[in-house]
């Protein structure tokens, strides 16, 4: 099956259900995306697909291809694609910035997964409708979503109360986030960021307007980095050099699987740290067994390694006269960066380098995350965490992210440490000005929450300023800053946005029931019919149908008045005003409101 769902309230939507003849071909999803669209009035779209990075491409075209009364006017309408938040990080980084929720304008905080959400609700029911013939199946399918729906619709007043509870707290807070690190940066720096930004969101199509949420400096990853050794290899191989000494590890494997080594010590070494003196036979067995598996892993790589550095194996004769028994955590690897120059190869010196170098960038990022999350969890928790279990559970937040954080400073002086040693010996001069030795002091967020007041302008650490980057004069970086002060003011709107919109759903809602039971109290007298018993039960179900609607109008009006004002608008849509005081009053409406999809 394929649905089309409505992606804020994740109701399906009429014609938006079909079947799949083998997978999810184009065909078929373009087909029941215009069935949805072919009766519907709307100026303005949000489309969210799991590939619309790759479908939206010439659906126009394709759309051509069908009969005409399925054919959009989309010039003369706002349409844009997303890719739901839960598959984004699936897709690659231009995807992430281009087709996000979370930067794009309008849409508050919608998910877009309404589609994959319905379908824990339908999967049961598949062991029966496989069995049916295909009118049975229908109907079941019908009555199913259909139930789906209803449920929805009754299950709005709470639903949407729970929304706005939740997005009035977190607009404040993300404000208030937003707010002081607007306040650390230059006017000049803000007017600029601000317009490009602006430009860009009056623009999401035009892909001559370059993507503020984008960074302009690229700097290696350690995955880029172990690409790039493996295509000199390559390259190599193909000219009829091969320096490898090992069937399987060649001189960039070996040392990259030194590095992740590397990091599962340290890992294993926390874990031993945090056991205890009283830790239980579980705990310290379930510590053995990792100690056992990296014990393993290191004396197979060895075997590799002592090809490319003989002078390893004297090294570890050496070590095991010297400490016959130690930790899988605390055996020395040898890396190159920790022999002498005349005992390693070059290119072995050079790899390590490039990988090193990587390490270090992708940790500081890391590094850089940590302190975003650790300063937004203290903001959170010093305005609106009270009492003793939701503190301790705030803690228990901040200790997960200060044990993140410390095992990003450990691999970072690691990695910078063996460049320091690598240096001299390969004739880099200048790495000192991109990557620093990282001090206690230097590991500091964006915004300092402990500064004191009073304090003169606000600067910010290396780890902030760094390489890579074109550095103005008060040692601002334009490019991680400013990435970082246009996601914090998207986070910001999507908040107050989340507000807006579910003010103007809940006015819709009321007016919807109010048109709905006006609806259902016509029908009364629309059929005659002789019997008398049989006009008596349609009116009675009319009317039956007319009270529900009542009722839920004003148990809907009741739960919403405090989060209501007296007008309730969102730009693009209606602005109608939301009137307390005429709940009583039915509105005379031809239609319902159109709901933006």
């Amino acid at each position: 099956l394929g649905t089309v769902d409505c992606a804020r309230h994740n109701m399906k939507l009429p014609n938006g259900v079909g079947d799949l003849q083998k997978g999810e071909r184009y065909i078929n999803m373009d087909f029941l995306f215009f069935s949805t669209l072919r009766l519907r009035c709307l100026d303005t779209l949000n489309i969210s697909y799991d590939i619309a990075c790759q479908w939206h491409k010439h659906l126009w075209t394709r759309m051509s291809r069908l009969p005409v009364d399925y054919h959009q006017d989309y010039v003369s309408k706002t349409i844009r694609f997303f890719v739901p938040k839960f598959h984004l990080p699936a897709h690659i980084s231009k995807c992430q910035t281009t087709y996000s929720f979370n930067w794009s304008r309008w849409v508050g905080r919608t998910d877009g997964e309404a589609p994959e959400r319905g379908w824990s609700n339908i999967n049961p029911v598949a062991s029966s409708t496989k069995e049916m013939g295909p009118g049975s199946r229908r109907d079941t399918l019908d009555d199913h979503f259909g139930d789906w729906n209803w449920k929805k619709v009754v299950g709005l007043g709470a639903s949407l109360l729970r929304k706005m509870k939740e997005a009035k707290e977190e607009k404040v807070a993300f404000q208030a986030s937003f707010e002081e690190l607007d306040s650390a940066i230059t006017g000049e720096h803000r007017s600029a960021w601000t317009a490009e930004v602006e430009r860009w969101e009056d623009n999401t199509n035009d892909p001559n307007i370059i993507n503020p949420f984008e960074p302009k400096c690229v700097v290696t990853t350690q995955a880029g980095a172990r690409l790039k050794l493996v295509q000199i290899e390559a390259k190599e191989l193909e000219t009829g050099l091969d320096v490898s000494l090992h069937p399987e590890l060649s001189p960039s494997i070996l040392i990259s699987s030194g590095l992740d080594l590397e990091e599962d010590q340290r890992r294993i070494s926390k874990l031993a740290d945090g056991l205890g003196v009283h830790a239980t036979d579980m705990q310290r067995g379930s510590l053995q067994l990792q100690r056992n598996a990296l014990h393993r892993r290191i004396e197979v790589w060895r075997k590799a390694q002592v090809l490319y550095m003989p002078v390893v194996q004297v090294m570890l004769s050496e070590a095991r006269l010297s400490r016959p028994l130690e930790n899988a955590e605390d055996m020395q690897l040898f890396l190159p960066s920790a022999l002498q120059v005349r005992t390693c190869d070059e290119r072995l010196r050079c790899n390590e380098w490039e990988l090193r170098l990587a390490q270090a960038h992708d940790t500081l990022e890391e590094l850089r995350q940590c302190l975003r999350i650790r300063s937004s969890l203290l903001t959170y928790k010093k305005e609106w965490v009270r009492g003793q279990g939701a503190n301790t559970r705030a803690q228990n937040a901040l200790q997960r992210v200060t044990a993140r954080q410390g095992a990003c400073t450990a691999r970072y002086r690691a990695a910078w440490d063996a460049l320091n040693a690598l240096a001299g010996s390969l004739g880099k001069e200048r790495w000192h000005q991109g990557l620093m030795c990282l001090r206690d002091d230097d590991i500091r967020p964006l915004v300092d929450l402990d500064a004191h007041p009073g304090q003169g302008r606000r600067r910010l650490t290396w780890i902030w300023t760094m390489t890579g980057v074109d550095l103005s004069g008060d040692g601002m970086d334009e490019d991680g800053v400013r990435v970082e002060w246009c996601k914090a003011r998207a986070r910001a709107m999507r908040w107050s946005e989340e507000v807006e919109l579910l003010q103007e759903e809940m006015r819709r809602v009321l007016q919807f029931f109010g048109w709905q039971a006006t609806w259902w109290d016509s029908q009364k007298e629309r059929r005659f019919i002789e019997p008398t018993e049989e006009r008596d039960g349609l009116r009675a179900y009319a009317a039956r149908q007319a009270s529900l609607r009542h009722d839920l109008r004003q148990n809907f009006s009741r739960l919403w008045k405090p989060y209501l004002p007296q007008t309730a608008t969102v730009p693009g849509l209606s602005n109608s005003p939301f009137d307390l005081d005429g709940l009583a009053e039915l509105p005379d409406l031809s239609a319902p409101p159109q709901p933006i999809l």
